[in-house]
């Protein structure tokens, strides 16, 4: 196996630290889209790049050397997922406008016809979409926040 990076590769990396090390601040999500990070996965039959995830722990090795915080990572994962099911999102998805969370904690069920369950989130941006766990398998809801209902904590 060759894991020495490719020219291609090298080049991904010096765009993505020079773009974190120059925009690393409230304009970083629209740096990036621009360098198209947010297609990195996604194929290109939905105006992504096709690539692969190689260059996706490039642009997230770069974002943990940054100290970015975020969802980044759960956003680069889900980006193809999310325009293969919802067509009508691939725009806002390649320009870093669907930013993904993951619940610290949960899963739903189906109950009723309905996805039923409790999740654990850190406190994510309106707008955003949540990739929840449907029963402890392999399976996962896309939702956008507005659909979840906030419970109160109890200390």
């Amino acid at each position: 196996m060759n894991f020495q990076q490719s020219p291609d590769q090298a080049m991904l990396r010096k765009s993505v630290a020079g773009t974190f090390a120059r925009d690393g601040g409230a304009g970083i999500t629209a740096a990036l889209a621009d360098l198209g990070v947010f297609g990195l996965l996604v194929g290109s039959e939905n105006g992504g790049s096709a690539l692969g995830l190689a260059e996706a722990v490039i642009v997230l090795q770069e974002a943990g050397r940054a100290g970015a915080g975020g969802s980044l990572a759960e956003t680069l994962l889900m980006a193809d997922p999310i325009c293969r099911a919802m067509p009508h999102r691939i725009d806002e998805v390649v320009a870093g406008r669907a930013a993904v969370v993951a619940p610290n904690s949960g899963t739903l069920r189906r109950a009723g016809g309905r996805l039923r369950g409790t999740l654990n989130l850190a406190p994510p941006t309106q707008g955003d979409l949540v990739a929840a766990p449907i029963g402890g398998g392999t399976r996962v809801a896309l939702l956008p926040v507005t659909h979840l209902e906030p419970t109160g904590r109890v200390r």
